[in-house]
């Protein structure tokens, strides 16, 4: 269902909405508004409602070991495949999802998640499949050059996103120090500086590993994997860091216990528990998930669609307050913000309390090479 709406600013002539009745439970929860009383119920809101005039062509970057492309999520999308140095020389460059016998088919679960057309949260943005051949640390080091390549070569800086929903296997300690890094984190660490230059950000899932042990003997509460580490030691040209580190909440913002978080106040969490996802086998196969894997691609689709949405006018300029707004959310039940696409109760209102949640079939949890 699309609805018209007249715009204030006389900038342009309208504003699209469109409603996805009857939508996961994860995106209803993007895209309800705050307010009073039992307003801020996810039961409350049955519809996932969102912007569907494109100003913009913005291009997200899903890097990961491809998709399944036959799915019925990706069927009639604009989609554009870029292969990394490592993935062309092992002759895995084709269109399809590398490993996904071995990875429960991760990497077209989590593309989903992002751009889905039922279960995804952006339904504007042109999808661009970064396909590594594993998750090595020699394909992970490489993949953010393969992207930074493919945004200068193609005039992308600025109309661009990238989501990460994995983390490396071994843990990676910042000291503020580049040298004190291996080789191949200290790649990765400058190609995210040089996105984060050319105003691209970056969606990095938090990590699973909240309730295991360190080497000091210690929870992994805070993150403490590539790339989600480097958030606080990349900024762009204005001081804003543009890697933004997504944690995991359920639908009411409670945050899940396996769920890491950075050590400032500003973590952003995002739907990520039991959330409907695409599966690699079946073309019209769904399963659950439950991850910060999940919630990452849920935050980059939706701000995806924010940039080629382009509105708020009025607030849309660097350093863009509307989308940060957007990721910080509002506070829900749970007691964490959650983000918000910033649709208001004017275009999505309440509907009858007592909505019956979806009813999925068996949940993954992520494995050790993932977020």
């Amino acid at each position: 269902v699309q609805d018209i709406f007249p715009n204030d600013d006389g900038i342009e002539p309208f504003e699209a909405y469109t409603t996805q009745a009857a939508a996961p439970e994860e995106l209803r929860a993007i895209s309800m508004p705050k307010g009073p009383g039992g307003f801020d119920r996810i039961q409350n809101f049955k519809n996932y409602v969102y912007r569907s005039y494109r100003r913009k062509d913005i291009f997200l970057y899903h890097v990961e070991l491809g998709i399944n492309p036959d799915h019925a999520e990706f069927r009639g999308r604009h989609i554009e495949w870029l292969y990394t140095p490592r993935t062309e020389s092992m002759a895995s460059d084709d269109k399809s999802e590398a490993l996904a016998s071995q990875t429960g088919g991760h990497s077209t679960a989590t593309a989903s998640k992002a751009m889905g057309n039922t279960v995804g949260a952006a339904r504007l943005a042109i999808l661009v499949v970064v396909k590594m051949p594993d998750h090595s640390s020699s394909s992970a080091s490489e993949a953010f050059a393969t992207v930074l390549d493919d945004i200068r070569a193609k005039d992308r800086q600025g109309l661009s996103v990238v989501s990460i929903s994995w983390g490396s296997k071994k843990q990676v300690e910042w000291t503020g120090r580049l040298q004190d890094l291996r080789s191949d984190w200290q790649t990765m660490y400058k190609d995210l500086r040089q996105l984060s230059q050319i105003s691209v950000p970056v969606y990095c899932a938090a990590g699973n590993k909240a309730r295991e042990k360190n080497a000091r003997g210690g929870l992994r509460y805070l993150v403490d994997t590539a790339p989600a580490v480097f958030q606080d030691a990349i900024s762009d040209r204005f001081g804003k860091s543009l890697l933004a580190v997504i944690s995991n909440a359920d639908n009411d913002g409670t945050v899940y216990p396996t769920s890491q978080r950075v050590e400032h106040p500003f973590t952003v969490h995002a739907p990520g528990v039991s959330v409907r996802c695409a599966t690699y086998n079946n073309p019209s196969g769904y399963r659950t998930g439950t991850g910060t894997s999940y919630s990452a691609p849920l935050a980059a689709g939706m701000v995806a669609d924010l940039m080629a949405a382009d509105i708020p006018y009025k607030v849309w300029r660097p350093p863009q307050p509307f989308i940060l707004g957007c990721l910080y959310g509002w506070k829900r039940p749970g007691g964490q913000n959650m983000i918000w696409n910033g649709v208001n109760e004017t275009y999505n209102p309440p509907s009858i309390p007592g909505l019956s949640t979806i009813s999925l079939n068996h949940t993954i949890q992520d494995n050790d090479t993932t977020a």
